[in-house]
């Protein structure tokens, strides 16, 4: 039987109509502002979905809501992103990596890239080529934008608690099979944070798997499916 569903999708400053804001550096700073945003929509049963750096985005407020707080969460769905359960991300890793062999101490601002760079951003597709794949490389390059730059540093700078409970709710990691950026191990590996039920899906595409001209249509019949059994 269908179920009705709201979404109620979040957008962080510096993106779309909020390209006049800055957008956020710091981990703790994104969380502490997503739980207070979503707060109010937590009253009634809810899921969380998550893409990239947005599925550690959507893993904290989800233990936070489910766990501490007891609310009523159902699912979390999580994509193109590596378990923090593995550690430091490996994709932030690779990137502080390639810029420190091009003499920077770690990862700059957007200013100060195009400062280093002199406007030629060609160097650094090409230093991110050759330290992290071709794939990757081209991935990559949104990371020479002031979005870019501030997301690479909340992932990089994300940490776990270390004496974090895991979740009590299903978890779903979403992974595109061509993805040059996310292993599908990397990906299975969001079930050592979960004592619920887990399933990996797998989709042809690649980080970008949940856009329309990939899989999306897949994507969201799935989702429509786990929220019809899971949201009742």
């Amino acid at each position: 039987m269908p179920v009705d569903v709201d979404v109620c999708p979040v957008q962080l400053p510096g993106r779309e109509n909020r390209w006049r804001e800055r957008p956020l550096e710091d981990c703790e700073e994104a969380v502490g502002l997503l739980a207070e945003a979503l707060a109010p929509y937590t009253d009634r049963p809810f899921a969380f979905f998550g893409h990239s750096m947005g599925a550690l985005l959507a893993h904290r407020p989800a233990h936070e809501f489910g766990t501490v707080r007891g609310a009523p969460l159902r699912h979390l769905f999580v994509a193109a992103c590596t378990s923090p359960s593995l550690g430091p991300n490996p994709l932030a890793a690779g990137v502080v990596a390639t810029y420190r062999a091009l003499g920077l101490a770690g990862l700059p601002s957007a200013a100060e890239l195009l400062d280093v760079f002199d406007g030629q951003p060609e160097r650094l597709r090409h230093a991110m080529r050759e330290h992290l794949g071709e794939g990757a490389g081209e991935q990559l390059l949104g990371v020479m934008d002031p979005v870019g730059c501030a997301d690479l540093r909340i992932v990089h700078g994300y940490a776990r608690p270390t004496a974090e409970a895991p979740l009590a709710v299903p978890v779903t990691a979403l992974h595109g099979r061509r993805d040059p950026l996310v292993t599908e191990e990397g990906m299975s590996a969001w079930q050592d944070l979960t004592a619920g039920t887990f399933r990996l899906e797998v989709f042809d595409g690649d980080h970008y798997f949940c856009h329309p001209d990939q899989a999306r249509a897949a994507l969201l019949a799935l989702l429509r499916t786990r929220l019809a059994g899971g949201l009742r």
